[in-house]
């Protein structure tokens, strides 16, 4: 079975998410792991918010998942 459009499209690049730890933002990041093995790399932006520092907020992301 070829590779669909989308998995070739990402093959080998590097993607910035903004929003990463929000709901559209962690399901992207989701689907891109799951469908797309050979992205380089998956760089997110993730601010301080609501009294949560960075590493709070990249840690309950992760621990979601």
């Amino acid at each position: 079975m070829a590779p669909s459009r989308v998995v070739e499209f990402y093959s080998g690049k590097s993607i910035f998410i903004t929003g990463a730890t929000g709901f559209l933002g962690s399901c992207l990041i989701e689907k891109l792991l799951r469908c797309c093995p050979n992205i380089e790399n998956i760089y997110l932006l993730i601010r301080p918010k609501k009294g949560k520092q960075i590493n709070e907020r990249l840690e309950e992301l992760t621990k979601n998942s």
